[in-house]
């Protein structure tokens, strides 16, 4: 049985180096958006391929406008009935995004309250908090409510652009300027590619060895994971293309990334990762409002 990735190189958020107020202007208070992501991986070896999707989605509510940032709130998408499967106690969510700055989370001790009541109803013991399990896939039990700043980061399309802005990401070995590459009243397109580090791959790599070894009943240290990684040879590009509204809102990212990784015996792993990500703005009344 191949177990899946647990640290998941792929769903990496891109930072811009700089941010502008004005991308407030094409929201307010009440706006109500459905985000989606969806990710397909493709790996080819000698000794076969292997590939995986899926898609998930998030309710994003602006709860507040001001010169300092935007108030929002994280929730998730209901069922057709209107109920919520409730798996995810750092949900619902509210997040500060700062025009400058990294996010801070707004209802810490609410989070706080729900950690228990969920470890008991999934019947887990309070020491199993940070460590990492396999059921359908790996993943890691989170106690700590600043963990939901990284769910809402796979959905985050708050950032204001333009041609030639310096453009990055954590896997990026340097930013590179972002182009418009077309742009008419229904709002435009822009694009960038980035030259992978292989030396930020080659740590991914390590720390998902160790968790698979953890999963496993192995407990391998970091570093010699990276000794196990370290004759490997790694290249690879990321191509990322943005399209914004005619107000200049990003309603969808889409990156594609491609790797290759030799090992010492000749052996070339090629994988492929498309990651999408896309904002729906829905009706006010669509959904019930927060309390």
């Amino acid at each position: 049985m191949r177990i899946a990735r647990p640290v998941q190189l792929f769903i990496a958020i891109t930072v811009l180096a700089t941010a502008d107020a004005s991308f407030a202007q094409p929201v307010k208070a009440g706006d109500v958006f459905k985000i989606f992501s969806r990710y397909e991986n493709e790996e080819k070896r000698e000794d076969g391929s292997s590939s995986s999707s899926g898609q998930t989605a998030i309710i994003e509510r602006v709860i507040r406008v001001d010169e300092r940032g935007l108030e929002l709130e994280y929730d998730e998408f209901p069922a057709e009935d209107g109920t919520k499967k409730g798996a995810n106690w750092q949900l619902p969510a509210r997040i500060f995004r700062p025009f400058e700055g990294e996010p801070s989370l707004l209802n810490t001790e609410e989070l706080e309250s729900r950690v228990d009541p969920w470890l008991k109803k999934a019947k887990f013991p309070r020491a199993a908090c940070g460590q990492w399990i396999f059921t359908w896939n790996a993943f890691k039990i989170e106690c700590d409510p600043v963990s939901a700043l990284g769910i809402v980061k796979q959905y985050d399309l708050w950032t204001w652009i333009s041609d030639r802005m310096p453009y990055s990401d954590p896997y990026a070995s340097a930013p590179s300027p972002i182009r418009l590459r077309t742009s008419n009243a229904e709002g435009a397109t822009y694009t960038v590619e980035l030259a992978v580090d292989p030396e930020k791959v080659r740590l991914a790599e390590a720390e998902s060895e160790v968790v698979v070894g953890k999963i496993m009943g192995d407990n391998k240290s970091l570093e010699d994971a990276l000794l196990n990684q370290a004759d490997r040879k790694i290249s690879g590009i990321m191509s990322v293309e943005i399209e914004t509204d005619p107000a200049g809102l990003i309603v969808k990212k889409t990156t594609v990334t491609k790797l290759d990784i030799a090992k010492s015996d000749g052996d070339v792993e090629s994988r492929t990762s498309t990651v999408t990500v896309e904002r729906e703005r829905l009706p006010a009344s669509a959904l019930p409002q927060p309390q």
